[in-house]
């Protein structure tokens, strides 16, 4: 039996990573996403009317930027254009993922990826920390033995990309005791 640990904390100091939705862009207008956390930053790509996007950090002018991950990096966009989705501070993971080994825990479609092929998982189950709303716990269950991950709000770089995640996850295997190190995202 698999199981692995992540839940969320419900904590209004906790404000990122936080899902948003592009807002305040015409329909045939498109927001510039920038290198850095201003307008005399280079455009390094663009974000379509209504996009979802996952905040993971601010900065720049008095914190009006939001750094997101766009690609294999990231970029930055300006607040005053996204909408926080309901929520979107509180939810779980949507999925969890390492490197060496290749490793996805994918939250919201039940599925443990290895290199070794896919486990079926069944849904969550979130464990909230007592004592730190930036820490949480998730139990996963499948046939093939158990996992236990523990999630932190805190920058997370994949070690492959410039994209930077704002959780991070270690996650224990019961089985052989290894440790799998990765982030999360609440995108999908």
């Amino acid at each position: 039996m698999l199981c692995a640990i992540l839940a969320w904390p419900a904590s209004a100091e906790t404000r990122l990573p936080a899902l948003n939705r592009v807002t305040g862009v015409a329909a045939d207008d498109v927001l510039n996403v920038r290198a850095g956390p201003g307008v005399a930053h280079g455009i390094v790509g663009s974000l379509l009317p209504d996009t979802v996007v996952e905040v993971t950090a601010t900065g720049g002018q008095g914190g009006r930027w939001g750094r997101i991950n766009l690609g294999e990096g990231s970029g930055w966009v300006a607040l005053r254009f996204l909408s926080a989705l309901p929520g979107g501070t509180k939810a779980p993971p949507a999925s969890c993922f390492g490197t060496e080994p290749f490793w996805t825990l994918d939250l919201a479609d039940h599925a443990f990826r290895t290199p070794e092929g896919t486990m079926p998982t069944d849904p969550p189950v979130d464990v909230p920390s007592m004592n730190r709303p930036d820490r949480s716990g998730v139990i996963v269950a499948t046939s093939q033995g158990s996992l236990r991950g523990i999630v932190r709000r805190e920058t997370c770089s994949d070690g492959m990309s410039d994209a930077l995640y704002g959780l991070s996850i270690d996650l224990f295997t019961a089985d052989d005791g290894a440790i799998l190190s990765g982030c999360c995202t609440l995108a999908r």
